[in-house]
């Protein structure tokens, strides 16, 4: 007697699970869409967002965190050539030169390895 009743209320537990999942995976899939009443779309649901413009890091780059107030890094981007130069007072000198890839998404951070 014991096993049946231990089977039913097994039986019943699974049923209101299964039926409690099947309701709460119903839901649309996008509850924030609008929805279509047939009588042709909405202009704003069509409308995209522009495309992000990628950022423009052409120009020179002053390093910030010298111990020194007329020595310094700096670099120059030009186009996706950067240079980096030692700056001292009486001389500049060639410290690093290659290339940059400027992210195409408009994301603002980012870093870079050499």
């Amino acid at each position: 007697m014991k096993s049946i009743a231990t089977k039913l209320v097994g039986g019943v537990a699974l049923l209101a699970l299964l039926g409690g999942g099947a309701v709460g995976c119903s839901a649309e899939s996008n509850p924030a869409a609008p929805k279509s009443d047939g009588q042709g779309s909405s202009s704003s649901a069509t409308e995209k967002a522009p495309a992000p413009k990628p950022v423009d890091l052409a120009g020179t780059w002053k390093q910030t965190n010298s111990n020194s107030e007329d020595s310094y890094q700096a670099a120059t981007v030009t186009g996706d050539t950067i240079e980096i130069q030692w700056v001292a007072p009486d001389m500049k000198s060639l410290y690093w030169s290659g290339t940059v890839e400027v992210p195409q998404d408009g994301s603002t951070d980012f870093t870079w390895d050499s």
